[in-house]
């Protein structure tokens, strides 16, 4: 719309196709993995976990990374769960996506034991926001131009043999201990 309004069609539509190939180059990195770890999102904010549904850019995200989803046969693009039935879907898997309120695992378990019972954990595979660090890092802002670094951090955090050399701007691992 900006570009219509500006007159800049050209060079936006030269943009979007640059930033396409780039995600595209991303997403075959992981294309052809023969393990897909399976991940969860979200976390506990006053009794309620939210999390990402299966119709959302990160379950896309996460699929284009090479992992499997734990809600992605959900349609929706948001979850409003009890921690129970996260428990029960969610404990075993492999990576921990997107927790909320915390940036140490002893943080996590001020705010509620039962955050300690993710195998995520065991692994060093639980990954936060990186604006739970940096407050200048925004994917509203930055990731829909960023979105190759986006899929990156995601590929990196599943798959960190296939970018050992990747830095990490939207998502920074959260220490095990």
């Amino acid at each position: 719309v900006f570009a219509a309004l500006t007159n800049t069609e050209a060079p936006a539509n030269t943009l979007y196709a640059e930033w396409l190939a780039d995600y595209d180059a991303a997403a075959q990195l992981a294309g052809d993995v023969a393990e897909r770890p399976t991940a969860i999102t979200g976390g506990l904010f006053e009794g309620t976990w939210y999390a990402s549904g299966g119709g959302s850019i990160v379950a896309q995200v996460i699929a284009d990374a090479g992992g499997d989803y734990v809600y992605d046969d959900d349609p929706s693009t948001g979850l409003e769960l009890d921690i129970e039935a996260v428990l029960a879907d969610g404990a075993g898997a492999d990576v921990w996506l997107l927790p909320q309120g915390f940036t140490t695992r002893e943080q996590a378990i001020a705010l509620d034991e039962r955050l300690d019972g993710f195998a995520a954990w065991d692994g060093g595979g639980v990954w936060t926001n990186q604006v739970a660090l940096d407050p200048t890092v925004s994917f509203l802002e930055s990731g829909p131009v960023m979105i190759d670094d986006y899929l990156l951090d995601y590929v990196g955090a599943l798959h960190p043999d296939l970018v050992p050399d990747h830095a990490f701007v939207f998502l920074s691992a959260v220490p095990p201990s």
